[in-house]
């Protein structure tokens, strides 16, 4: 059973909407976000497909911090008789290690992904400490890309290769474990301490006016254009979408990237870029949200 789903982190979120209207100068810091986040995807799909639901307890992408001041992420988190912390990597080419550290086949060092976990681990000890649960914690490294390979890797280490993902999970559902209330409590436990901001986000600077308006299309990227009065289209794939998903979606774009301006039918007009009557805006905006009025507009909440 899954306790937090994962989400789309906010960094990736702000980057893949920023690409859609600007000229993204952190291209390389974008691909690199979603093939991590494709990566966790992936490794999502294999659990919950894999593992026999009554049996566990997983939270997916947790922010915490403990007593020491220490702030660290958790990929995913399973509580089964002891907590098992998975640090998931999607590395694809060919690695080795040599005397502990990591390199390319080229032979270029990189950080090793261990200390990382080694890390996290322990600074996941240290808040079960703070918290009184005094339980297990095994960790693992995950790759879960099949086109990665790691030559001389450990026989016996906290390294899970592709290869080994469906023996590891079969195996885990062999140990026969009925989840109880106090393990759905200390789950809840742990989620209630995720932290809501993220510290560690690389937010680029944009501003309002740099922006291209318009509604880009939900499967290519290029913007929408009318069609009837009820739907807009893309020339590019030829993708139909009603107005009012079309533009509910473009709201949620602009909130996350300007949270404090108010939503206003101007606002929202003029950020779908003409597409949508700024009559239809309105009667959407009044459809789905809470018009609240001030001396000199109106705006919805």
């Amino acid at each position: 059973m899954i306790i937090k789903q994962r989400t789309v982190p906010k960094e990736l979120l702000i980057l893949r909407y920023l690409d859609k209207r600007m000229k993204l100068l952190e291209v390389d810091r974008l691909e690199k976000l979603e093939k991590g986040y494709a990566g966790e995807l992936q490794w999502d799909y294999l659990m919950t497909n894999g593992l026999s639901s009554p049996n566990y307890l997983m939270m997916n992408d947790l922010l915490l911090t403990n007593s020491g001041g220490h702030t660290f992420q958790i990929d995913s988190l399973l509580l089964k008789r002891k907590f098992i912390i998975f640090e998931v990597k999607n590395f694809d080419g060919e690695y080795f290690l040599e005397n502990n550290r990591w390199y390319t086949i080229k032979k270029v060092e990189i950080q090793s992904p261990l200390i990382q976990l080694q890390r996290t681990e322990t600074a996941f000890r240290r808040l079960l400490k703070d918290l009184g649960i005094n339980i297990p914690v095994e960790a693992y490294l995950v790759f879960v890309n099949p086109e990665f390979t790691l030559f001389h890797a450990p026989i016996q280490s906290s390294i899970l290769l592709p290869s080994q993902l469906n023996r590891f999970i079969q195996s885990s559902n062999r140990d026969v474990y009925s989840i109880s209330a106090q393990d759905e409590a200390l789950a809840e436990k742990i989620v209630s301490c995720h932290l809501d901001k993220n510290p560690y986000e690389r937010l680029p600077n944009y501003s309002y006016q740099e922006l291209t308006k318009g509604i880009p299309c939900s499967l290519c990227g290029k913007f929408l254009f009318p069609y009837s009065q009820s739907y807009i289209y893309c020339k590019s794939c030829g993708y139909k979408e009603s107005v009012e998903a079309a533009v509910l979606r473009n709201v949620l774009e602009y909130q996350k990237l300007f949270p404090d301006k108010q939503l206003t039918t101007n606002g929202v007009s003029d950020w779908c870029g003409g597409v949508v009557s700024e009559k239809s805006v309105r009667r959407i905006l009044k459809k789905q949200f809470i018009s609240q009025s001030s001396k000199r507009y109106t705006y919805f909440i």
